[in-house]
Formats: structure tokens, sequence, C-alpha cells
């Protein structure tokens, strides 16, 4: 987890967190740029939204929750 590659760019699975403790954000790079699966998280550990980036961009369905209930607000889909 937070690795580095041979260039020192982030690679591979990384985790992110608020100065509470609680994760803020999770996913993977590939060469120092967003590529996989993600999700973002409200300081308050709830789920903000989670989708797919491939080089850089959204694709397939992502999904945006509400901060103070776990419902889902928004999905949409990303060719």
């Amino acid at each position: 987890m937070n690795n580095l590659n041979d260039k020192g760019e982030r690679h591979g699975y990384w985790e992110f967190y608020y100065p509470n403790g609680n994760i803020s954000r999770k996913g993977y790079f590939v060469n120092d740029k967003f590529h996989g699966y993600w999700e973002d998280y409200f300081q308050n550990g709830r789920l903000y939204w989670k989708g797919q980036i491939i080089n850089e961009k959204r694709v397939g369905y992502w999904e945006w929750y509400s901060s103070r209930h776990d419902n889902l607000e928004e999905k949409e889909f990303y060719l």
C-alpha cells in the first residue's frame, strides 16, 4: 500500500486519510496517474462517490451518496 515505482511515482493501491483518522480516498495509481477503482469519503466516514478511472478519465457507472444517509443520490454512466 502507498508504494512508489522506481521513478518515485505513486503506483499501486493507495489510501489517504483525514486528520481525524477517517479514510478520505482510496484507489489505484499507475505511474502517478489515477487508474482503476476509486472511492472518496466524507469526513464523517460515509461514502461520497465511487467509480472507475482509466487514464485519468471517469468510465462506466459512477455513484454519489448523501453525506447524512447512505442513500444513493445520483448515478451516471461515462464512456
